[in-house]
């Protein structure tokens, strides 16, 4: 008689102390949450900062100039727009190094067309479509970019010498 109570109060506790007992982390979702969205966002900014670093918008056209002696190229862009893509934290590794977004941005463009320096501007491109994409991570210190040379090699330009 014993017997058949012990393992009904060990069963018991054993149901207690599992409900007691839940992950700190849960598995990620993929349901977009408020925080997410706003995360998603923040990416976003973040890679139109660095855009903007070296890049410049002179009516609706974005414009950058490369410097690479002795090839100096003119980039003009129109209908840029940025899209963000979460990756994660997918782990509790990511988690525990205090990964609160990871994930790419891509940077998306309409027509677009570029002018080597004492040449004409080439004929316009349609959907260039990307740009590049710029990988992002969000942790408690702040938001990190990974550079693309591609951008960072573009210098802002005076909208007068758009035309060099």
């Amino acid at each position: 008689m014993l017997l058949p109570v012990m393992i009904l109060f060990c069963a018991v506790i054993a149901c207690n102390w599992s409900s007691d007992h839940k992950p700190v982390y849960a598995p990620t979702t993929s349901a977009v949450t408020p925080q997410a969205a706003a995360l998603d966002n923040e990416a976003i900014s973040a890679v139109k900062e660095f855009w903007e670093q070296h890049t410049t918008k002179c009516g609706p056209s974005d414009y950058g100039y490369e410097d690479n002696y002795p090839f100096q190229i003119m980039h003009q862009y129109t209908n840029i727009s940025f899209v963000s893509q979460r990756t994660g934290p997918t782990t509790d590794a990511d988690r525990l190094n205090g990964i609160l977004w990871n994930g790419i941005v891509q940077i998306k463009t309409g027509a677009y067309r570029e002018k080597p320096k004492g040449y004409e501007w080439s004929e316009w491109k349609q959907n260039q479509s990307l740009v590049d994409e710029i990988g992002a991570t969000m942790r408690q210190s702040g938001w990190s970019i990974v550079q693309s040379l591609q951008i960072t090699n573009m210098k802002k330009v005076k909208c007068s010498e758009t035309e060099f």
